[in-house]
């Protein structure tokens, strides 16, 4: 359902789209018709107008961009983070001309996630702020509509296992059909390293005679060699090979890393 008003430019008639009922409200959308027809009323035809921003970029062309000039800056860990939060986006508005994106469509995608991720809700809030104010730089855009919108509360996320829940936890971890699952939440318990870096483990980063693992992405941005328990080398071997494939965890598809272990 859509706000539609209706006018007339040298006696042609013209059917002007406002927007989508959810995205504006009624109240919005008068306003909006009584600022159009007062365009009209000074022999502007608005339908006009928005004929000539049919060759404005698109969040597709901001995406695009950003992900050929901005991600090769990133460490690997956060540049694949942000592609897989950028696939989400263009499915959502990726054909919306830039100068449509307002505060409510940012503020509609930033409720929706956030009602089951605020973590990733906000996450994704800071990525669209940061590729706003790059199509600002860029004169694709005026302002950013992803500015003062206010961030969920994230409640601290460290969790360590207690003594008398060990044992049920490795019960539900071994009886886990997919090895690869079942090997990453072991390595998580046997290294203590960090979950994007368990999931990015290589074969090539490990040393089997050490035994050690070299991390060379960690989140301070630096390489981090970490001594590897005998239980830890254990599971890594026993998890199955695929050629061509050099991650530990390996994806469902087998041909990257496992994405999402849960």
């Amino acid at each position: 359902i859509s706000f539609v008003l209706n006018y007339r430019v040298k006696g042609r008639e013209r059917r002007y789209t406002i927007g989508r009922y959810g995205e504006i409200t009624p109240t919005k959308a008068r306003e909006e018709a009584m600022r159009i027809k007062s365009e009209v009323r000074g022999g502007t035809d608005p339908l006009a107008d928005r004929a000539k921003g049919r060759n404005e970029p698109t969040f597709y062309n901001l995406a695009d961009e950003y992900e050929r000039v901005w991600l090769p800056r990133k460490k690997s860990s956060s540049a694949l983070e942000d592609k897989r939060l950028i696939k989400r986006l263009r499915l959502q508005i990726g054909s919306r001309k830039l100068f449509e994106i307002n505060r409510r469509t940012v503020e509609a995608i930033h409720q929706k996630k956030g009602a089951t991720a605020p973590y990733e809700a906000n996450r994704t809030l800071a990525l669209l702020s940061k590729r706003f104010s790059l199509a600002i730089q860029w004169e694709w855009m005026e302002k950013n509509p992803a500015k003062h919108i206010e961030r969920f509360k994230e409640n601290k996320r460290d969790r360590f296992v207690k003594e008398h829940e060990l044992p049920r936890l490795m019960e539900s971890i071994q009886a886990e059909p997919d090895p690869y699952i079942r090997g990453f939440f072991l390595l998580l318990l046997l290294t203590g390293a960090r979950r994007f870096e368990v999931l990015t483990m290589r074969r090539e980063d490990i040393d089997f005679e050490v035994p050690e693992w070299r991390i060379p992405d960690t989140k301070a941005g630096r390489v981090h060699v970490l001594p590897l328990p005998d239980e830890a080398v254990e599971v890594i071997q026993s998890l199955p090979r695929i050629l061509g494939n050099p991650y530990v965890i390996i994806g469902r598809n087998g041909k990257t890393h496992l994405k999402e272990p849960a």
